[in-house]
């Protein structure tokens, strides 16, 4: 056998390997409650209702007063005037696109609340609620699923 077949050959086996490895590891983290994988069935059909601040949870659960409503083909509504599509990310965080483009992730936290990522805590003149129909959230805020 030549030199070049036999590193062909070589380099063949050894990406073979690594695949096989790669997809065994794959499937064991999903079947691992451990690993946190999210599913989308987690967000969709209930209202995530804003508890800190304080916007009245249960009005929220009832009436949509800022709270997130996620459906099944990929489309969101915030507060009952922001919409646009959603999505989860290869971290299971929820990445939001709103028809306007503006663009939110939401990280789903161990203790089952959704915690908006935003690049800083600092406070903004704007309103909680702009009649825009636009969001703005501190690292602070947290939103809790209503009971389906």
């Amino acid at each position: 056998m030549k030199p070049r077949q036999k590193h062909h050959r070589e380099w063949v086996t050894v990406c073979t390997a690594l695949l096989v490895v790669t997809l065994v590891a794959h499937a064991t983290a999903q079947q691992n409650p451990d690993n946190l994988i999210i599913h989308s069935d987690v967000f969709v059909d209930s209202y995530w209702s804003q508890v800190r601040p304080n916007y009245s949870y249960l009005n929220g659960c009832e009436t949509g007063y800022r709270a997130f409503l996620f459906t099944r083909d990929g489309y969101f509504v915030f507060d009952r005037k922001v919409h646009g599509s959603w999505r989860l990310d290869h971290l299971g965080n929820l990445v939001l696109r709103t028809k306007e483009g503006r663009q939110l992730k939401l990280s789903h936290s161990p203790s089952g609340m959704l915690v908006p990522i935003v690049s800083t805590n600092q406070l903004t003149n704007r309103p909680p609620n702009p009649p825009s129909g636009e969001f703005y959230f501190r690292r602070t805020d947290l939103f809790q699923q209503c009971v389906k």
